[in-house]
């Protein structure tokens, strides 16, 4: 019975309910689909670019630090170059013995006499000064000291003298050479 009532409705009135439901339909789908899906494409579109920005931030960051561990690298084998110059304050004796192989080789006497600063005790890095005293031919004691500079440890020549010295057994002149220097100790 209803039903006849519905297509007794005048045809215009009919086509304005129609066009009523229509516009509310299409309101429904712009408030509830449209706008909400439009919010999240924006929210997304965010979120996209923040990620982009973090992404160059760490790739900036990533370079900076590759960077880094290659100039920590070069700086850790200068370090060790720089550490191996300093004479170990724990073993001084390596040194020297060091130095005494060396006059040997070349066939030379030497004598070390080290002389500690008594106030060193506080320094990280102790200058010790050193004598040194060669005897032997010129061109040995010369290839000593070039040795000597040859090896890594740090040495500081202060002072240095060449005196001739006469010897009645040879008939070759040896010298007599003193060097006043400073080493470091670690």
């Amino acid at each position: 019975m209803k039903l006849t009532k519905i297509t007794n409705i005048d045809h215009r009135i009919r086509l304005a309910i129609i066009a009523s439901i229509c516009v509310i339909f299409i309101l429904l789908s712009v408030f509830l689909i449209i706008i909400p899906a439009q919010s999240k494409m924006l929210e997304t579109k965010q979120q996209i670019i923040d990620q982009k920005h973090q992404i160059e931030v760490n790739e900036s960051s990533l370079t900076n630090l590759i960077i880094a561990q290659r100039r920590s690298d070069e700086l850790t084998s200068q370090l060790d170059i720089l550490n191996n110059a300093f004479v170990p304050k724990n073993n001084p004796l390596t040194v020297i013995g060091l130095f005494e192989e060396l006059a040997e080789k070349r066939g030379i006497e030497v004598n070390i006499t080290l002389t500690q600063p008594s106030d060193a005790v506080q320094m990280s890095v102790i200058p010790v000064q050193t004598r040194i005293n060669i005897t032997g031919d010129l061109i040995s004691s010369l290839e000593f000291i070039n040795d000597i500079y040859t090896e890594p440890y740090f040495i500081n020549i202060t002072d240095m003298s060449i005196n001739a010295k006469s010897n009645d057994q040879s008939t070759q002149k040896d010298v007599f050479i003193s060097i006043n220097a400073l080493m470091y100790w670690k």
